[in-house]
């Protein structure tokens, strides 16, 4: 075996002609090289896979040699080995040839005759560029293995409890990013979920992940008071911002199942959502400022009984600036990841800006969450704001096809949001009075196993006290016109509620008709 850590390196010398080849390892072997020799080729292939590539600094081929000439043996090292450098000996004038040489990733050329120092000078620069390539290479598989490793610990859920989570995480870069670890204590009556997303993508960011995970966790285990670990965490990170600065925003959940309670820390995170198996939801409180912004670190502590609760919702900032870039809802977006489907970018939808990380965690047994509904869109409007419904339906429209995906939903699509409208038409005009000051909301959620869509609008209105099925029976004598629209909601519609005096308009919308139960 050759070992070239003590000399300038080893080199594999390619020579037909016995006079050249001697020159060339004599010259090479006074200026302090190790050398190979072949005679062919085919010869020194076999040198290669004999001694190894890794045992071999550089390679001196002539040109011209017969069966097979050194572009082509360059060629084959350039596949077994592109890190490993060649230099291509060449007779004067072959221009073409030398252009052929770079063009294949070779080191160089020399033109014949060749003189002792530039022989040397150009496999001293060829050595020195395999060692290069090499350590470039060594380290960028170090960092896929870490690589690895850090996505593994960046996702960590507990095999016990896999099944109830539907996890997305889709990280952009190697390194850094958004994570998630979970665990249980106290035999498994309370359950934590810790989310963050440290800034920066690379070996630091990754550490300080890893390093903030590790923190968090003892603390909690060991029983110690959570706000003097978030507040040491941020002055840390306020300390070290003239080196290498760094943020990191983070949401915190304990949920203790004794006392069906849900508390929240939420650093610099977007508002969780808890919905119920008819698609009611409750949105949490939107993040204080991430750690490391600022010294003073306002903590904010969410307690929200889970009640009937079905599922928690958790995304992070990716998710909400891609929906924003794909012009659609955030919980459209999280609720197709969140059923494995990972976008990806083409001509007409780019690619995520950021890492992606969202989850769907079932608070209640499995066979307790089937024929449930999840939300798809929860929004609210300003009354003033049903001069844009056109742009409101856009987005909904959007929101819905990639929610449902297109080809599931079809034709129906357009009956739906003609629904969507005329309900949220009278609610702006009517409920909310066109005022800027007064707002409706709109919550739109999904039956996967009924493939039903459920909406429900919400105004700020006084209401009514006649019953709307005699007046929509009675279409020619409407006041107005004013019922019309919830007239057509009724018609187009599956199944048709009218709640809280008016207040409340539910309907039940069936993707394919066939599905809808029978009166």
């Amino acid at each position: 075996m050759v070992d070239s850590r003590e000399s300038r390196g080893c080199v594999l010398v390619v020579e037909d002609d016995p006079e050249g080849l001697c020159y060339f390892e004599t010259s090479l072997r006074t200026a302090g090289f190790q050398t190979l020799t072949a005679k062919s080729a085919f010869e020194a292939e076999r040198t290669c896979q004999t001694h190894g590539f890794n045992q071999i600094d550089a390679v001196l081929t002539d040109f011209r040699m017969p069966e097979r000439t050194g572009l082509e043996l360059l060629q084959w090292i350039q596949d077994k080995d592109p890190s490993l450098a060649t230099v291509v000996v060449t007779a004067q004038g072959e221009k073409e040839l030398v252009k052929r040489t770079l063009d294949l990733g070779g080191a160089g050329f020399l033109e014949k005759p060749i003189q002792h120092k530039p022989l040397v000078d150009a496999m001293e620069r060829a050595v020195d560029r395999t060692r290069r390539q090499r350590r470039v290479l060594s380290s960028a598989r170090a960092l896929d293995d870490a690589s690895v490793v850090d996505h593994q610990l960046n996702s960590y859920i507990p095999d016990s409890l896999r099944e109830r989570f539907r996890l997305s995480y889709l990280p952009l870069h190697k390194m850094g990013g958004d994570f998630i670890n979970v665990w249980t204590v106290d035999n498994d009556n309370r359950l934590m979920i810790l989310v963050g997303d440290v800034s920066g993508h690379d070996l630091r960011s990754a550490y300080v992940a890893a390093y903030f995970q590790g923190i968090f966790r003892g603390h909690v285990e060991s029983g110690s008071a959570l706000e003097t670990s978030l507040h040491s965490f941020n002055n840390q990170l306020i300390r070290e911002a003239a080196v290498v600065p760094s943020t990191l925003a983070m949401s915190w959940f304990e949920i203790d199942y004794t006392q069906q309670l849900l508390t929240v820390y939420n650093c610099g995170f977007p508002p969780f959502y808890l919905s119920d198996a008819n698609g009611s939801v409750r949105r949490g409180q939107l993040g204080t400022h991430p750690l490391g912004w600022f010294e003073n670190l306002p903590l904010a502590k969410q307690e929200v009984p889970l009640e009937k609760a079905t599922f928690l919702h958790i995304f992070t900032d990716g998710v909400v600036d891609y929906a924003d870039q794909l012009g659609i809802n955030p919980l459209s977006l999280a609720y197709r990841l969140s059923r494995g489907t990972i976008p990806a970018g083409d001509a007409n939808q780019p690619p995520p800006p950021d890492d992606i990380l969202c989850l769907t965690y079932q608070l209640q047994p499995i066979t307790s969450v089937n024929n449930t509904f999840e939300p798809i869109i929860d929004e609210q409007y300003s009354g003033a704001e049903y001069v844009h419904v056109d742009n409101l339906q856009s987005v909904w429209r959007r929101s819905l096809q990639y929610a449902l995906e297109e080809d599931l939903i079809g034709d129906r699509l357009y009956d739906l949001l003609i629904c969507i409208r005329e309900g949220m038409l009278n609610a702006l005009i009517h409920g909310c009075a066109g005022s800027s000051e007064k707002f409706c909301h709109l919550l739109i959620s999904y039956n996967r196993e009924a493939n039903c869509v459920r909406v429900r609008i919400d105004d700020p209105g006084k209401g009514h006290n006649f019953k709307i099925s005699e007046r929509l029976r009675d279409l020619d004598n409407l006041p107005e016109g004013r019922q019309l629209g919830l007239g057509i909601v009724q018609h187009l519609s599956d199944e048709f509620n009218i709640e809280n005096k008016g207040t409340s308009l539910v309907f039940d919308f069936y993707v394919t008709p066939e599905e809808a139960p029978t009166n």
